[in-house]
């Protein structure tokens, strides 16, 4: 019935509900709609000198902030 116009009906849809599925086609389709998201990846490492459990001279401490994108799932 909708063979040539199907695109319009769900163009005109303000909600987009997916449960899920098998078939390639639509996953692929769902995934380019939704695109890729920016994560904020922090990190923080400390290293422990000479000085023991309260700490020493040689103590450092670094942290590091990293953008990654992905897709979203």
């Amino acid at each position: 019935m909708y063979e040539k116009s199907w695109e319009t009906i769900k163009g005109n849809c303000d909600s987009f509900l997916f449960l899920g599925g098998q078939e390639i086609s639509t996953l692929e389709e769902v995934s380019k709609t939704l695109g890729k998201e920016t994560i904020d990846v922090k990190g923080k490492n400390r290293t422990r000198g000479a000085g023991g459990i309260l700490g020493g001279k040689n103590d450092s401490t670094s942290v590091n902030k990293t953008a990654a994108t992905r897709r979203v799932r």
